[in-house]
């Protein structure tokens, strides 16, 4: 019987320790982009591979686009920790995730791990194909 008990303690306590390394969620519905720069109300973002649109004008246009940041801004860092929106210069040249609320203000951003940025990128590729290929059967 005191067998089973320590079984099932360190069984328990394994599963509560395991969730500590779990890796963080991204929420499926975040927009993956580039912090071009990031000067108090607003935050530039762009692409981070070259576009045709880059090339042709020697880099004049990127296709980057100006967002105000909402009042209530959720910044999360590498590490999964809160950051205030007064350190967002520091991530300049990162890969983010962003989610922008009704009235165009980005109220939530994600700094992420050259692992997310990875994973995201292929799961915008499968969708991607997914979408051609519900495309081609209609």
């Amino acid at each position: 019987m005191m067998k089973w008990l320590r079984l099932s303690m360190v069984m328990l306590l394994l599963g509560i320790g395991s969730s500590a390394w779990a890796a963080r969620m991204i929420p499926p519905d975040m927009q993956v982009a580039v912090l071009k720069s990031a000067q108090a109300p607003n935050v530039v973002l762009g692409n981070d591979k070259w576009s045709w649109l880059r090339i042709l004008t020697l880099g004049w246009l990127d296709g980057s686009e100006t967002y105000p940041l909402s009042a209530n801004l959720k910044v999360r860092n590498q590490q999964n920790l809160f950051e205030v929106s007064g350190r967002l210069p520091a991530f300049t040249g990162e890969a983010v995730a962003v989610r922008i609320n009704t009235a165009g203000q980005i109220e939530e951003m994600w700094i992420l791990t050259a692992q997310e940025r990875e994973m995201l990128r292929q799961r915008a590729a499968q969708l991607e194909a997914f979408m051609k290929k519900q495309k081609r059967q209609q």
